[in-house]
């Protein structure tokens, strides 16, 4: 994993992000121990002001703190414009996780990261908890994906058509597919800077837009089988969410929505610690 950039976005500014930040940084400092990694991580917050992050934030080497929330999109842009100045080490791919998920098998990207150095046809891999044998589950229009955390459409955007999965050769857990690329997950750096650069032309963007983008320089994603991450919300019996996301909590509060947003290029400052 020596060619991937680890990205961790936070920003916690109530009780509930400020507790699920605190067991994913539990559980982040864990795989530290298996997988030493955090010499090629770097973690950007959007000014938070809850005291258990702060105290974890602590616990991380390479720490971006932004002056006000910039958003998660905006944050990203940051980093894949800025964090060779710091770093003074140019990555290839970029694996990028989410402050609600826990991660697990992280030893998964080095044959991801193999698969990439090698193939020219795929730009990013989708890392999200899945199996193929067992799609029904995951299938978001299913019955079935109340049992699951981590439900998808198995339909692909913006084709529309119905999602394939084709086994790759000589790789023991990817498969191909025609779904949508997902921001989360493991990407080609200079692809997703270049999808940025196109988006930051647009007064606003979406998660939509970002598809869209990426279709245009690859009509296939790969596919992690089981996947290096779970969404650490779970669901009751009927399907509901039991613990809100950055995507569903109150904007009053002071969070931005990442599935509508803009990318935010000043105006802020970046102390690094």
């Amino acid at each position: 994993m020596k060619k991937i950039l680890f990205v961790l976005i936070t920003c916690s500014l109530d009780k509930s992000r400020d507790d699920v930040f605190e067991k994913v940084s539990k559980n982040i400092l864990q795989l530290e121990k298996k997988f030493r990694f955090f010499k090629d991580l770097i973690v950007f917050d959007n000014a938070s002001v809850s005291q258990k992050t702060l105290k974890c934030l602590k616990k991380f080497p390479k720490v971006f703190r932004s002056s006000k929330n910039i958003g998660l999109w905006s944050g990203l842009y940051w980093i894949l414009c800025n964090y060779k100045n710091y770093l003074k080490k140019e990555y290839d791919y970029i694996y990028f996780m989410e402050s609600d998920c826990i991660h697990f098998n992280l030893d998964k990207l080095i044959e991801a990261e193999h698969f990439l150095d090698n193939n020219q046809e795929i730009g990013s891999i989708r890392c999200q908890k899945f199996s193929v044998a067992f799609k029904f589950l995951y299938n978001k229009d299913s019955f079935f994906s109340r049992l699951v955390n981590d439900p998808i459409r198995l339909r692909s955007f913006p084709s529309n058509k119905n999602a394939y999965f084709i086994k790759i050769p000589n790789y023991k857990n990817l498969y191909k597919s025609n779904l949508h690329a997902k921001l989360v997950g493991l990407s080609k750096i200079q692809l997703l800077k270049k999808i940025f650069q196109n988006l930051s032309k647009n007064d606003s963007i979406t998660e939509k837009d970002f598809f869209c983008e990426y279709w245009k320089f690859y009509k296939a994603i790969g596919i992690i089988n089981g996947g290096t991450m779970t969404d650490l919300a779970g669901r009751n019996q009927r399907g509901k969410i039991l613990m809100s996301g950055i995507n569903t909590l109150d904007n009053n509060k002071g969070y931005l929505d990442s599935r509508n947003s803009k990318l935010i290029r000043k105006g802020f400052k970046i102390i690094y610690n």
